[in-house]
């Protein structure tokens, strides 16, 4: 099966950036260099980069030279170009108030949901970094952070919208992640966590080898359908980074235009 090695995102400033993820408990696994590699498959002149670590997952962030368009600012919780990192927190409402200190904006109305025992019966918050990329915050039932430790102890998954969930299971599948589980979210408390009303959308879970995190695919009832497709240097463009058995990097799309990236290097 396939491994899903980290989440990359493009950023305007990435010391920035780095600030805002360090509030969120993320930390640096390392010094920003240059990748001239994945410039190459970006496209681009220059792609500097950096990795955070949160738990056992990593978030990389890289700033292309030229910069792209910025985030859209119209695109919501069921646009196709939907791409969020999901934390976890025993105290969401800790981490909630600190974000939004930081900068972040609030997808979610009226703060963390409680979401009812069907659809997991989690606390969730969905909110947008500085750049506009969208996160969720989440707390699992009957957890919370023993005195001393630390607020946020990982990624759970990257969810992303998708026009035609079962063609997207289709995909997923062939690049070897398995079909966990799926259900329909949908009530006044998804409608406030998405920020949007009459929510009903399909949610599936796509698990690589190794997991967390994994990939979930969010099909809106509503999905708009006009091609959005990013740029790969564009802040909106997100990547998933699978492992490349033959080395090297690889750029491809999914069949909604999300950038996933193979990559072999050591």
């Amino acid at each position: 099966m396939t491994i899903l090695r980290r989440v990359a995102r493009n950023v305007a400033d990435l010391e920035a950036a780095a600030s805002f993820y360090g509030v969120l408990g993320f930390a640096p696994l390392g010094k920003p260099a240059d990748d001239p590699e994945l410039a190459a498959a970006l496209g681009v002149a220059r792609v500097r980069s950096l990795r955070l670590g949160l738990g056992a997952q990593v978030l990389e962030l890289t700033q292309c030279t030229p910069p792209g368009a910025p985030y859209p600012a119209g695109a919501a919780s069921d646009d196709p170009r939907f791409q969020h990192v999901a934390i976890v927190t025993g105290e969401i409402f800790v981490v909630h108030g600190r974000a939004m200190r930081a900068g972040a904006k609030s997808i979610s109305y009226n703060g963390p949901q409680r979401l009812p025992k069907e659809s997991g019966g989690v606390i969730a918050w969905k909110f947008r970094d500085p750049d506009g990329h969208p996160l969720e915050l989440l707390q699992f039932p009957e957890h919370s952070t023993v005195r001393g430790a630390a607020l946020t102890t990982g990624y759970d998954h990257s969810a992303i919208g998708v026009s035609d969930t079962a063609r997207s299971i289709a995909f997923y599948e062939a690049l070897g992640l398995a079909l966990a589980h799926q259900h329909v979210n949908h009530g006044i408390e998804q409608d406030r966590l998405d920020g949007l009303e009459d929510v009903a959308v399909n949610v599936v879970a796509m698990r690589p080898a190794q997991a967390p995190p994994h990939v979930e695919l969010l099909g809106y009832r509503n999905m708009a359908t006009a091609d959005t497709r990013t740029q790969p240097n564009d802040i909106a463009a997100d990547r998933l980074v699978f492992d490349h058995p033959d080395g090297g990097l690889a750029l491809q799309r999914d069949p909604d235009g999300h950038f996933l990236l193979r990559d072999g290097r050591k």
